[in-house]
């Protein structure tokens, strides 16, 4: 399980296991020592790598994001995600959404997009700036995000998907916009 994100920010790489040598890790949650966990090196521009070790949730997705607040990098661990800062592990928060499915930031759009269990939520780098109602979708995914508009897809229940085409800097619903995604 290798995957690999950079910003002018930073870079950061999910890594099958702990490197022999490396430094002591960041524990995410902090001080706990999770028992299944995903080991992540961190190279901020201009300072030195450091690691994590974020502990797994029981469902979802495992990968990295960027963050609206382009010194911060997003890690989620079979579901449960942490916002860090780039620069070193002190200041660790928990991501505020469980069974996380996806998460995409635009920075055109200053949004970090997160999909999750039975919602979207989608943040900036305040906090949360909008959510989807639990329950309108359940396990959301992003179809394609293109000058400030996102498309969704879930389900509604018994074999039933819909589709919605939001506003990403409110969550208002809009047109769809052609052409490639970002």
């Amino acid at each position: 399980m290798s995957q690999q994100l950079s910003t002018p920010a930073w870079r950061a790489e999910i890594l099958a296991a702990q490197p022999a040598g490396s430094p002591a890790p960041a524990l995410l949650p902090p001080g706990q020592f999770p028992r299944e966990g995903v080991w992540v090196k961190i190279e901020p521009d201009g300072g030195a790598a450091w690691f994590a070790l974020a502990a797994k949730g029981m469902h979802g997705w495992t990968g990295l994001s960027a963050h609206p607040d382009p010194a911060k990098v997003v890690v989620v661990a079979g579901g449960r995600g942490w916002v860090l800062n780039a620069k070193g592990g002190a200041g660790a928060a928990p991501l505020p959404a469980e069974r996380v499915w996806d998460a995409r930031c635009s920075s055109a759009d200053g949004v970090l997009l997160v999909c999750a269990g039975d919602t979207v939520i989608a943040f900036d780098p305040a906090g949360e700036r909008w959510r989807l109602p639990p329950g309108r979708l359940r396990d959301p995914n992003i179809l394609g995000w293109k000058r400030g508009i996102v498309t969704i897809i879930g389900e509604t229940g018994h074999d039933c998907t819909d589709t919605l085409t939001l506003a990403a800097a409110t969550g208002q619903p809009a047109e769809p916009v052609g052409g490639e995604t970002e």
